[in-house]
């Protein structure tokens, strides 16, 4: 296999990601690549649907989550997960909002984001997010 410097290769073991982002342009994007790499995607437009997926579908390896969004933000769905399924590795991302001039990424952490990305970032680093954050749930022992 060769190997394309700066791209990322593949994971080191397929996740079940669950990516929740309301731009249906970034949302396919990032589902393709991140299926080419090895994953299991499951993508939805907004908080509602993901608490839905998760319900439906059972419980992700990893959320991956856009803060601003319709229907249930990503603070709120970090909240939820977190209180409805206990721990699960989770990534928070976002561009801010043009209503809305705070940085809510610090939030995200508060509220359990293992990860934060702030918008634009790169594939390789979304994949090194979503490795650390998985990592960072399996090193703490929670519940899974």
């Amino acid at each position: 296999m060769t190997t394309v410097p700066g791209m990322p290769t593949g994971p080191s073991r397929s996740l079940d990601v669950l990516l929740v982002e309301d731009d249906a342009q970034l949302r396919d994007y990032l589902s393709v690549r991140l299926t080419r790499l090895g994953h299991r995607v499951r993508d939805v437009p907004d908080g509602r649907a993901a608490l839905d997926a998760c319900r439906e579908g059972g419980r992700p390896d990893v959320v991956v989550t856009d803060i601003f969004m319709p229907e249930a933000d990503g603070l709120e769905l970090i909240r939820t997960i977190m209180s409805e399924f206990g721990s699960i590795a989770m990534v928070a991302m976002s561009g801010g909002s043009p209503r809305v001039p705070a940085d809510y990424l610090p939030h995200a952490r508060m509220f359990g984001a293992a990860e934060t990305l702030a918008k634009p970032f790169t594939t390789e680093q979304l994949v090194e997010a979503i490795e650390r954050a998985v990592a960072r749930h399996e090193a703490s022992g929670r519940d899974r």
